[in-house]
């Protein structure tokens, strides 16, 4: 019983055959009628009690578990709260996001490579930007620009309710070293990772420290978004090239438009230029480089993140508005 179970799953989920072996890991033998109730659309406790024959105190025990877990979606309706499964790749990206990759190491290369497959395919068909550049706090000159565009500070000052957790690329394909507890969830998205346990809320005092890494450790800032056309923002990142899925999409791929420039551009003062390299090495969108010992900017690669401009030694980089 439980393996047809499991191959329903398998179809409904979308999971790809290499990956049935990774279903009994995630889902608990006990677990997998509920998940397949809910595989297709959202359904309350009571309704899926009544489906099982199973008391509803018992079956709400398990959804808890479940949505706790990252298996399951929850939103409320008519004032009760309505479950839905995830789909295979969001309930691995939980398991490798939230530390919980141990039990899938087997298969964890595979795994990887199918996530960012899909991610990019994603991008591929977006129609709106998921994600913004945004421009360092310390890259720009508040004395001589009237700054027409929000700064990480701004967005998560105005947010109703904000949490740190570790960043979601790097807990997930840990190709470098630098920190991880530096993702900011913003509103209904805080409150539900707070409540699963998988972030904590934070002052605004530590969330301005967080924004300050990302300068230190080469990082660019970025907003994501649930939905682009309303303007919601769900997390402010500080993401490297290496692990960043939005990034890596655009440089390993060559997919743009899931990926919005910051409003900014750099530029900069030849006669100040020393030529030492330090903007080249900086930059992850690869928008820099040296010409007979001067540095020289790709416009049409350049995102405004600012990481070029705060460490130039001389103070020949510098952002611009682009409009």
């Amino acid at each position: 019983m439980s393996l047809d179970v499991y191959h329903e799953l398998e179809r409904l989920l979308d999971v790809p055959s290499a990956f049935i072996e990774v279903l009994p890991i995630i889902i608990k033998r006990e677990e997998a009628p509920i998940v397949l109730s809910v595989a297709t659309d959202y359904k309350n406790c009571k309704e899926l009690a009544e489906l099982s024959e199973v008391e509803e105190d018992e079956v709400k025990r398990k959804i808890e578990t479940m949505f706790v877990r990252g298996l399951l979606d929850r939103k409320e309706k008519q004032g009760r709260y309505v479950y839905k499964a995830k789909s295979f790749v969001g309930m691995v990206r939980r398991y490798l996001a939230e530390g919980r990759d141990k039990k899938l190491e087997k298969y964890l290369r595979l795994l990887r490579e199918f996530i960012l497959h899909v991610d990019v395919e994603d991008f591929r068909a977006t129609q709106y930007p998921v994600c913004k550049v945004i421009p360092l706090n310390q890259a720009i000159d508040f004395k001589s620009l009237i700054i027409p565009y929000e700064l990480a500070r701004d967005i998560v000052e105005r947010s109703r309710s904000f949490a740190l957790l570790n960043c979601i690329c790097r807990a997930t394909y840990k190709r470098c070293n630098k920190p991880l507890d530096n993702c900011i969830s913003l509103d209904d998205t805080a409150d539900i990772l707070v409540e699963r346990g998988v972030a904590r809320r934070i002052a605004l005092e530590e969330a301005e420290m967080v924004l300050e890494k990302a300068n230190e450790y080469g990082l660019v800032q970025q907003s994501v978004y649930s939905d682009w056309v309303k303007g919601k923002i769900q997390y402010i990142c500080s993401c490297c090239s290496c692990c960043c899925h939005f990034i890596r999409g655009y440089l390993e791929f060559g997919v743009k438009q899931h990926l919005a420039k910051s409003g900014f551009i750099a530029e900069v003062d030849s006669d100040k230029c020393s030529g030492c390299g330090t903007c080249v090495r900086r930059c992850l969108f690869k928008a820099r480089r040296l010409e007979n010992g001067k540095s020289f900017v790709d416009e049409e690669r350049c995102y405004g993140c600012g990481l070029c401009v705060t460490t130039c030694p001389v103070q020949a980089s510098s952002l611009k508005p682009t409009t």
